[in-house]
């Protein structure tokens, strides 16, 4: 990923345009050897579903400039469903794609 996609980032992008967000839940920034690489955590829907994320960059050349995202029972459940990747959009302000690919993963269905 040609740009590290931090924790503030992530919250810029995944915040709609009315400034509603999903809890994010134990999101930290992935440090190696002090070095910011990216981050990872959960997002807490209001239906009470959560959604596993990681922006570090994969050492797979096709998936380093995607994000991993997957369905979790709780903010403990590091294994959840299946894995999804998706490119963010830094074209502009909020990357509605993304939201909508978390959503429907939250909610078990599309949303837009």
């Amino acid at each position: 990923m040609s740009k590290v996609v931090t924790r503030t980032v992530f919250k810029n992008l995944i915040t709609n345009s009315n400034g509603l967000l999903p809890d994010m839940v134990n999101f930290k920034n992935i440090k190696v050897n002090g070095v910011v690489r990216g981050c990872s955590g959960f997002l807490r829907y209001s239906n009470g579903n959560y959604v596993y994320v990681n922006t570090e960059p994969s050492c797979l050349s096709s998936l380093s400039d995607k994000i991993l995202y997957r369905s979790a029972k709780n903010e403990k459940d590091f294994t959840g469903g299946e894995n999804h990747y998706v490119k963010p959009s830094f074209k502009q302000k909020h990357d509605f794609d993304l939201q909508r690919l978390l959503a429907e993963v939250a909610y078990g269905r599309s949303m837009f």
